[in-house]
């Protein structure tokens, strides 16, 4: 088992390789001609660091965030809640994670919903560690030209995504929408190779500014990760999560190292950072994941920036000994059958908590640290 096989973001977005839009108008998704790089003069060199503003004009972002409404959209800097955990360790780490979103209605998703997020994200010296993203299913996802560069395709049943080597990073494009599989969504009656080669052309502008930056291209990590044990015990102790969780008998508190090779871009972002996982498991089955990120937890006001204050709640757990740093944050949700999250940090550490009862697994955590 994965590490990271938990993570709702990754998962959600490669349910199936078939995406219903384009099953519905016989698109095929990877037949659409090879993008041509946009005229350089469209995207300013970038001189030292960069940043999302130099990755792509803002008319082809707005384009590919289109849909099918006549009216002109503009995108605004927001972060997918779901996407927030994997966007803290790659800044942590010195990448960009680089996100807008069109529409309202979050975090509703297969209702009627207008709401779609575009993100670009970069990990640094990591082109060496590139595979191609995976179908639900196995196989790997087909691939087509974007100017030079060779980027694989896959479109799932919450949106597309494109991921290539450029120049030594790793770069991976996803749109997500609500409702591509019910009535109402952004992209309902839009042809699938239409979105798929406007996504083309913002990653050819990405590409095209990545390929040329500068040594100094992407700043240096915020976080100096080390190489943590991957143990449940102190705040991660079995005792404490597996009562916060009502956890049923026979339930054990797992722990994951890390696996390499990464099987995918969160994986291999997640492998630099240093994370480890400890899961409660029941009948071999890891019901609740807690993910932990040492020396990240400076990080975790990035739960109060858009979008993720749509979502989160800041909450201020019990009986935290003066002078220590605790902060935590937590989802609600009255969507059926949609899983709670926290984000907790406890000092320098960041816990990412994905399961039922993931605020009282939180207090544990700061229950067992003090």
């Amino acid at each position: 088992m994965r590490s990271n096989a938990a993570a709702r973001a990754a998962a959600a977005l490669l349910l199936t390789v078939v995406l219903a839009g384009c099953a519905a108008t016989g698109a095929d998704p990877v037949s659409t001609p090879a993008t041509t790089s946009p005229d350089p003069s469209v995207v300013p060199a970038a001189s030292g660091a960069l940043d999302c503003a130099d990755l792509a004009p803002v008319g082809l972002i707005a384009a590919a965030l289109q849909g099918s409404a006549p009216e002109p959209v503009a995108p605004v800097v927001a972060v997918h809640p779901d996407a927030v955990f994997e966007a803290v360790l790659l800044e942590g780490v010195g990448g960009l994670s680089c996100s807008w979103r069109v529409g309202a209605g979050m975090p509703v998703y297969n209702s009627p919903s207008d709401w779609a997020y575009l993100r670009i994200a970069v990990l640094p010296d990591a082109a060496a560690d590139w595979v191609p993203p995976q179908g639900h299913e196995g196989g790997a996802a087909p691939t087509r030209p974007i100017g030079d560069v060779e980027a694989a395709l896959l479109a799932g049943d919450s949106g597309w995504v494109l991921s290539a080597p450029v120049g030594a990073h790793w770069v991976q494009l996803d749109l997500r929408a609500a409702a591509l599989t019910a009535s109402g969504g952004r992209y309902r009656g839009v042809d699938g190779s239409t979105v798929v080669e406007r996504l083309a052309e913002v990653a050819a502008a990405a590409f095209t500014t990545i390929a040329a930056a500068p040594a100094d291209g992407f700043g240096p990590p915020l976080v100096a990760v080390g190489d943590p044990a991957a143990e449940c015990r102190g705040g991660l102790a079995a005792p404490g999560i597996l009562d916060a969780a009502e956890a049923p008998p026979g339930a054990e508190l797992v722990a994951f190292e890390r696996e390499e090779p990464a099987a995918s871009f969160d994986e291999a972002v997640a492998l630099r950072a240093g994370t480890f996982t400890c899961a409660i498991v029941v009948d071999g089955y890891p019901a609740t994941v807690i993910r932990t990120a040492r020396g990240f937890g400076g990080l975790v006001d990035r739960f109060a920036a858009p979008d993720a204050d749509r979502s989160f709640v800041a909450v201020v757990p019990a009986d935290v000994p003066d002078g220590q740093a605790v902060t935590a944050y937590v989802q609600e949700t009255g969507d059926i059958g949609v899983r709670p999250l926290a984000a907790l940090a406890v000092g320098d550490s960041l816990h990412w908590i994905d399961g039922e009862h993931a605020g009282a697994i939180a207090q544990a955590i700061v229950a067992q640290t003090f």
